[in-house]
Order: C-alpha cells, then sequence, then structure tokens
C-alpha cells in the first residue's frame, strides 16, 4: 500500500500539480494501474474534473496534498468499500421523463450524475451538472459520447446514442427500464429503421403514437435502473479489488 501511496503522489506532482498542462484531460490512462483507476472515480484525474468537483481553481501550481488530493487519489480501499462514487451518469435529458428518478437513485448511492440537454430544452437541477449544448442535430448525442468512459452508465431513449456507448464500453439503459446489450442493440437497431420507414409512409397509414407514461413505467424504470447501477458499482468494486491484489504482488 506505501507502494501505491509514492505512485499517487509522484503521478499527482508531475501530471495533476503544474500550473499548465498541454494534455489535461489525457494525462491519466483509464487503466494499468490502481491509481489510475482511483483518480477516474474521485474525479482527479485531471486539472479540469478537479476544478468542476472539487472547485479548486486551473492556471496556478497546485500542492499534491492540497484539498486532500493525494489522499483521495491513493488507492484507498476503505473508502470504495464504503461505496464512494465509482461511476458516472450521463443522461440525454431532452425531454426525458425520469430525470427526477434517476436523480433520486443517483443521490441515494452519491453517483455523480450529468444531465445533457439543448438550448431548447434548458433544465435546471439542486443535484446533477447541467451542460447545454447548441441546437443542431444530435449535438446532444455526440457531446454525450464524447464525455462518457467505460463503467459509466448512459440514460437515452436514443438506440444510435446508446449503440456508441456501449461501444466505448458504457452501460446504457432505455427510459421504459429495458437494458442496452451487445445482444439485442442489432435489433433494437433495426426496428428504430423500420419506424422511420413507417413514419415516412405515415400519410399512407395512420400511425399510433406512444403511449401515454404511466406511474408503472416509472416503477418499472427504478427498479430496472437501481438494479443496473448496483450491478455496475460490484463489478467495479471487483475489478478493483482484483487489481489491488495483483499490486501487492508485485
Amino acid at each position: 500500500m506505501e507502494r501505491i501511496r509514492q505512485h499517487a503522489e509522484d503521478f499527482i506532482s508531475k501530471r495533476e500539480a503544474p500550473a499548465y498542462i498541454a494534455n489535461d484531460g489525457k494525462q491519466t490512462p483509464m487503466r494499468g494501474h490502481p491509481v489510475f483507476i482511483a483518480q477516474h472515480a474521485t474525479a482527479t484525474c485531471c486539472r479540469e474534473c478537479i476544478r468542476k468537483w472539487h472547485k479548486m481553481s486551473t492556471g496556478k501550481r497546485t500542492k499534491p496534498s492540497a484539498a486532500g488530493i493525494s489522499c483521495r487519489c491513493n488507492y484507498d480501499m476503505d473508502s470504495k468499500r464504503n461505496g464512494e462514487a465509482l461511476v458516472q451518469i450521463f443522461v440525454d435529458a431532452d425531454a426525458c421523463p425520469v430525470v427526477g428518478i434517476i436523480e433520486t437513485i443517483a443521490e441515494k448511492y452519491n453517483i455523480p450524475t450529468t444531465l445533457l440537454c439543448d438550448t431548447n430544452h434548458i433544465l435546471y437541477s439542486n443535484y446533477s451538472e447541467v451542460i447545454v449544448v447548441g441546437a443542431g442535430a444530435d449535438a446532444v448525442d455526440y457531446k454525450l459520447i464524447s464525455i462518457c468512459h467505460k463503467g459509466d452508465i448512459v440514460v437515452s431513449q436514443d438506440y444510435g446514442v446508446a449503440a456508441m456507448a456501449l461501444g466505448k464500453g458504457a452501460y446504457a439503459i432505455h427510459q421504459s427500464g429495458r437494458w442496452y446489450t451487445n445482444n439485442n442493440i442489432d435489433q433494437m437497431l433495426m426496428e428504430r429503421h423500420l419506424n422511420k420507414k413507417a413514419r415516412r409512409s405515415s400519410h399512407k397509414n395512420h400511425i399510433k403514437g406512444s403511449k401515454k407514461r404511466t406511474e408503472e413505467d416509472d416503477v418499472r424504470f427504478a427498479q430496472s435502473f437501481e438494479k443496473m447501477l448496483m450491478m455496475v458499482q460490484e463489478k467495479f468494486q471487483k475489478n478493483t479489488k482484483t487489481m489491488e491484489i495483483g499490486e501487492m504482488q508485485l
């Protein structure tokens, strides 16, 4: 453990502490060392994340021990077992009917959550970070995919967004509570294609709209979403423990 602490201090001193970092946002790999995983889990992987989540200004050199950064970046297994945030949740929040449910469950498990919307659907939240992007076609979708990472959870009703999230190693769930997986995404994309064809021919055939959302739908989503969140956290903790054992054997 002491060796890992020394590595953490070295990484922070060289990669996070300088006032100017040319490759900020890319200096911490996603894997290869338990400290890297801990940094991403605690939002101390780059100065921008430190600014956003820990309210520390950029543009000046930071002591590695400032505001407990070295402590939080150390591979502190006790804090991991106590359930600190191991993943992030990203929500395609334009006209999303389950934002409140997501935030309630995310707050219960202390999971950082980001809502993404365009300028036509500006949101406000007391818990989540809100990112507003331009109203261009698919702007929200591409922004979401650009900031989510492997192991994160993406909530979207767009099958294309879900497919890209799965491609990055993230988990994805529909607002109905249905999980997107590598086993069903191709079929769902085909369904989307067929639905688009049906809509284009709707001037000839009347297409029924989606059913009005019910309380049962909300309950179903809440149960499915919480189940996914617990599964993802459990997987992360197992992987983290495995890597710690491997480091201790070196």
